[in-house]
């Protein structure tokens, strides 16, 4: 019994995990710039640069899935 649960929970980690990496990197395939969305149409280029580099969107992707996950756990 204690092996069929420990089985259940391991394969619920793996499901959990790929669906953290598909949600993660299907936001970064998306061809709408977040920072730019966000700010609206009338920000100034220099305001988006600053709001990528705070949000961590200038950062590699393996560092913000890092932030995510991080960010998922808190």
């Amino acid at each position: 019994m204690t092996q069929f649960i420990l089985r259940r929970l391991g394969g619920l980690l793996f499901v959990m995990v790929g669906v953290s990496i598909l949600t993660f990197f299907l936001a970064q395939v998306v061809p709408v710039d977040p920072a730019a969305s966000a700010l609206g149409s009338n920000a100034r280029e220099e305001q988006i640069e600053a709001y990528r580099q705070e949000m961590g969107l200038d950062k590699p992707a393996v560092v913000q899935y890092a932030t995510y996950i991080s960010r998922l756990l808190q």
